[in-house]
């Protein structure tokens, strides 16, 4: 996956942070306190029993 630009977010006014996953891969996130509508049928839920 590739790191995310300001130009991805619906809002100026963002946060930054950096993800490090258990194989030492590091991606650089953006994100902000907006909440955004995901289009019918792109939100994808997973359950775990």
């Amino acid at each position: 996956m590739q790191d995310m630009k300001p130009e991805d977010l619906a809002s100026d006014n963002y946060l930054d942070s950096s993800l490090k996953y258990y194989d030492g891969s590091e991606r650089h996130v953006l994100y902000t306190e907006l909440e955004t509508e995901f289009p019918d049928g792109c939100l994808i839920v997973s359950r775990d029993e």
